[in-house]
């Protein structure tokens, strides 16, 4: 899956390791990085785990919007991409998954 970033300090900090560990601290920092790996190797998000413990899942309360799960009480959020605005949507106003192939990373809530 293509990752972008809302802007060029999120992104220097998702894409440097040693920012990202200064900033999160070196437990929560692995996770993140192996969270992005996962969502890098992905094709598409239909084929990340919805399962323990990376647990991808919907934000019902921002449609578009997903996290997955980190270290506990953290999640990393991240949405459909612009380009992918006009993704079909299916069953409760959820976006098909598998067709969604960039995301964009907004940041560790």
């Amino acid at each position: 899956m293509r990752i972008s970033f809302p802007d060029a300090r999120t992104q220097r900090v998702f894409n440097d390791y040693d920012q990202l560990e200064a900033h999160f601290g070196a437990q929560l920092a692995a996770q993140i990085a192996t969270r992005m790996a996962v969502l890098a190797a992905a094709k598409d998000l239909g084929r990340v785990p919805y399962r323990p413990p990376i647990r991808l899942r919907a934000l019902k309360e921002s449609p578009g919007q997903f996290s997955v799960d980190l270290m506990a009480p953290h999640r990393l959020r991240f949405g459909v991409a612009d380009s992918h605005a006009g993704v079909d949507k299916k069953g409760k106003g959820d976006v098909d998954r598998t067709r969604i192939e960039e995301i964009e990373v907004f940041g560790v809530e």
